[in-house]
């Protein structure tokens, strides 16, 4: 039952490692919050983001159950979608599971827009700008 995680680790620990956890990875927990609570967070955020951009009209947000991989547009794995805001030009997409579709406001794309690019730091970085531009 267990499994496998990667730690990401530092030059003073010799870089990353793994080590094999004897529980199903999301009750892991750091004593406060398990990663399942720490993913329902994120879920819910975006949701929220998403739903005070699109009430202001300011940002495009969008979600679709196809995404891209390697170039083509395939359906998203089964029980999930693809959710986006874009900001400035830019890209911020999540996957979410399917139970949280209709708390995303965003307009429902058949096709989702080819992705950008983005990296996860991208992704901090915009949102870091998003919020230094007032929200805008």
């Amino acid at each position: 039952m267990g499994k496998e995680i990667i730690f990401p680790g530092s030059e003073a620990v010799g870089g990353p490692h793994k080590m094999m956890i004897p529980c199903d990875a999301g009750e892991v927990s750091d004593g406060y919050h398990t990663f399942n609570e720490l993913y329902q967070h994120r879920y819910l955020l975006f949701c929220g983001m998403a739903a005070i951009a699109y009430a202001r009209g300011r940002q495009y947000c969008w979600k679709s159950r196809t995404h891209w991989i390697e170039g083509e547009i395939q359906p998203v794995w089964n029980g999930w979608f693809v959710s986006g805001i874009e900001i400035g030009g830019k890209m911020i997409t999540y996957h979410l599971p399917l139970e949280y579709w209709d708390l995303f406001n965003g307009v429902e794309r058949e096709q989702a827009p080819p992705h950008d690019g983005h990296t996860s730091q991208d992704v901090i970085e915009r949102l870091k700008e998003w919020l230094k531009a007032g929200r805008d």
